[in-house]
């Protein structure tokens, strides 16, 4: 994954990230080639502004070589024969139950067959509109490969978090199928997180709504709107406040593109063709404080609704079980949350410490000086790695997604080195040694050989190294956001109200921990 910068982490360090979402959003801008991960950071992860990638992001895509035909609809007949067997939920658009449209259960097979026979019938009178969402293809067929995580969207706390929790059994990765006319009702991602949606084969029609711009679309009761293309929105007595919402940002995203929405920013969304798309929800040190301010507001909506029975035992614990069960997780799991990404930022960042450290390591101290030589290094050292990174040990990645001096190194080594954890471990390939009588005979007319050799694994430990020293400000962003989080939760009355054993690490010390390993870090 693409790495931040030096300088981009001192700004952004050097500013609230309340005035850097400051920013305007006036326009959805289309981006139709690579930008670099730090631009990516600065103008939209940041200052939470939405933006559309083109087709170079998913031109690779296993998924969009196989599952799409020629004439650019969907392969009804791979998909069957490859998946067709697996059990798939599935949203029928014309119902509404509890705000949301109810689902059930078949299979791909079954949907499939459904989805051809409206498409040969468009006029069909069919009651039902079923959309396949939700589906957790990855989870279901680990070894696909379906697609490639956009390289802006690899940090990514959620799925992090939720591999660790359940050994991969859930995560937040979709596959969504559906026919022309299926749609989704207005809402925001789960937990306020961002998502990026990449459509493999069709149109869809994205209607968006900058956060706050939701507080104009609630009903008298405080209910948020269904369907914006609904009558009733215009309905001043229901509606009272529609008037005032701003206009929404209209997105036409078309086959191959990649959409990102922001945190909290409202949408709705229709499939104006036949559509296959994958999306992920996704947070990471840049919304993480959203996230928090989201819960702190579900939980003060659970505490309104049972406020008759205040005077119950342990009420406190009951509204964060109720908020649990209507939002996915509570204050406990959140700290949870932190607490399993930062363990992993620290156990990284004291590794690179011991293996780079030397003196200074003794004491555990890593000084902003021998981080700044490091970073200068990382540099200089570059072009040794880009030499080096076309070698058959390690997977690079060198695509239209990154600037020409951006590398992306894949950390699915299952046996990490401990000097570059994260990274994959370089194996240098050793020569067979000659048996017997001509070992000596031939000693002579190796050395070069064996010199070159021994040369090369040098150079291929330092290339590994080099890309390990540029993610230390990605985990000092990750750990920097980390500790003001958990500083304001220690500040929470309610959090402080949940009994310690209900935690899964006492969060003070959790907090000195950090500070110590950030001790004399910019």
């Amino acid at each position: 994954m693409s790495t931040l910068t030096q300088s981009t982490l001192t700004t952004v360090l050097c500013q609230s990230v309340a005035d850097l979402r400051k920013v305007k959003v006036t326009d959805v801008e289309y981006i139709n080639s690579s930008i670099t991960y730090d631009e990516f950071f600065l103008r939209f992860l940041v200052p939470n502004r939405p933006c559309v990638f083109g087709p170079h992001i998913t031109q690779d895509w296993r998924s969009v070589r196989e599952w799409v035909t020629k004439d650019g609809r969907p392969n009804f007949n791979y998909l069957a024969q490859m998946f067709g067997s697996t059990v798939v939920p599935v949203a029928d658009c014309r119902k509404i139950e509890y705000s949301a449209q109810p689902k059930s259960d078949m299979k791909l097979t079954e949907y499939l067959n459904y989805w051809q026979d409206i498409r040969q019938d468009p006029n069909s009178k069919d009651e039902k509109c079923l959309y396949l969402k939700d589906w957790h293809f990855t989870k279901t067929f680990p070894d696909y490969n379906a697609y490639t995580t956009p390289t802006y969207c690899a940090s990514d706390w959620m799925n992090e978090y939720w591999d660790v929790k359940s050994s991969g059994a859930d995560d937040y990765r979709f596959v969504y199928m559906g026919p022309k006319g299926s749609w989704t009702p207005f809402h925001a991602d789960v937990f306020r997180s961002y998502s990026w949606s990449a459509n493999i084969c069709g149109r869809k029609r994205w209607l968006l709504f900058p956060p706050g711009q939701e507080d104009y679309l609630r009903d008298t009761l405080g209910n948020l709107v269904y369907d914006l293309t609904s009558r009733e929105l215009h309905d001043e007595n229901k509606y009272p406040h529609y008037r005032d919402a701003c206009e929404p940002f209209e997105v036409i995203q078309g086959p191959g593109e990649v959409i990102f929405v922001p945190s909290g920013w409202h949408h709705q969304v229709f499939n104006i063709e036949d559509t296959i798309s994958i999306n992920h929800n996704w947070l990471n040190g840049c919304n993480v404080d959203l996230t928090w301010k989201f819960l702190q507001q579900e939980l003060a909506s659970v505490k309104a609704s049972i406020s008759d029975c205040i005077d119950m035992d342990n009420w406190d614990q009951q509204c964060q079980i109720i908020m649990k069960a209507s939002t996915g997780i509570d204050y406990s799991e959140f700290l949870q949350l932190l607490w399993t990404v930062a363990s992993t930022r620290l156990h990284q960042l004291h590794q690179f410490k011991k293996c780079h450290m030397e003196s200074d390591m003794a004491d555990g101290k890593c000084t902003i000086e021998t981080l700044q030589v490091l970073a200068q290094k990382v540099t200089m050292e570059s072009q040794t790695c880009e030499r080096h990174l076309q070698s058959d040990e390690i997977k690079t990645t060198s695509t239209s997604e990154h600037s020409s001096s951006e590398m992306k190194i894949l950390p699915d080594h299952p046996n990490p080195s401990p000097c570059a954890p994260g990274l994959k471990t370089l194996d240098v390939k050793s020569t067979t040694a000659p048996s017997g009588d001509t070992m000596f005979a031939n000693q002579k007319k190796d050395l070069p050989q064996a010199k070159d050799k021994h040369k090369s694994a040098l150079q291929l430990s330092e290339s590994s190294n080099s890309a390990q020293k540029s993610f230390v400000w990605d985990w000092m962003y990750d750990l920097h956001r980390i500790t003001e989080i958990v500083t304001l939760l220690l500040d929470n009355e309610d959090f402080c109200k949940i009994e310690k054993d209900k935690l899964c690490t006492d969060p003070q010390e959790f907090l000195t921990e950090i500070s110590s390993a950030l001790k004399n870090t910019p």
